[in-house]
C-alpha cells in the first residue's frame, strides 16, 4: 500500500494519499466541520465509520481493512496537514504542490503564483 497514489474521488466524496510509514493508506471523507487552528482533532468514531463505509464503495480492498488510528485536518493532502509548494526531496527542479482540499479550485490561483515565484525567482 506503500506506492498507492494520492487521490480525489468526487464521486464518493473520498480522498486519501499513502502513508509510507505505516505502509497504509489515509483514506478521507470530508466532516463538514472546521478545524481550529493546527491543533490535532479528535477522531470521531461515527464518522469513521462513514469513511469506511464510503471507501468500500470504491476500494476493493477497505472492506478487508482495519483504522490504525487517523487525522482531521482542513487540509488533509499535505503530509504536515498545511498547504505548501516546495521543493521535493531537496532537488530545488522538482516541485511538489500539495494541500488543496476542494478538489484544488480554492488554493489552485495562490499555487500557481508560488509555483511561478520559485521557478523564476521572481513575482509573478
Amino acid at each position: 500500500m506503500a506506492e498507492h497514489p494520492a487521490y480525489t474521488d468526487d464521486v464518493y466524496d473520498l480522498n486519501g494519499r499513502p502513508h509510507p510509514e505505516s505502509t497504509g493508506v489515509y483514506v478521507g471523507h470530508p466532516t463538514g466541520r472546521r478545524c481550529a487552528g493546527d491543533a490535532p482533532q479528535p477522531l470521531d468514531p461515527a464518522h469513521s465509520h462513514r469513511i469506511k463505509e464510503a471507501a468500500a464503495q470504491r476500494l476493493r480492498w477497505a472492506d478487508n481493512s482495519r483504522s490504525c488510528g487517523g487525522l482531521r485536518a482542513a487540509e488533509c493532502y499535505a503530509p504536515d496537514n498545511r498547504a505548501r509548494v516546495g521543493p521535493i526531496g531537496g532537488d530545488p527542479a522538482l516541485l511538489l504542490a500539495t494541500g488543496f482540499s476542494g478538489g484544488g479550485f480554492k488554493m489552485a490561483p495562490w499555487a500557481a503564483a508560488e509555483v511561478a515565484r520559485l521557478v523564476t525567482g521572481a513575482a509573478p
